[in-house]
């Protein structure tokens, strides 16, 4: 695994390389994966694996979701200030 050269340091034991791999994963990940209980270092990391994937996967879907909304009304609203509300 590609991932786990960056937690071994010697003869550290899984716990440690669990908490080494935890402390150098973004925030939004980390997160995530902080109220898991992981019995090794290979079920932590096949976990960070699919919670990226299902980030990617829904920050895609939310993208399509805006882009969506701004084609269905024309993505060039006009927002009034103060005097400018025509019927003021």
């Amino acid at each position: 695994m590609r991932l786990r050269r960056h937690v071994l340091q010697g003869l550290d034991d899984e716990e440690t390389m669990i908490s080494n791999f935890m402390f150098g994963l973004k925030s939004e990940l980390e997160n995530r994966l902080a109220v898991g209980n992981y019995e090794s270092l290979t079920e932590l990391v096949e976990k960070a694996v699919n919670v990226k994937i299902g980030l990617e996967a829904e920050k895609a879907a939310s993208k399509k979701s805006k882009q969506n909304q701004d084609g269905k009304y024309g993505g060039n609203q006009r927002s009034f200030k103060g005097n400018d509300i025509p019927w003021i």
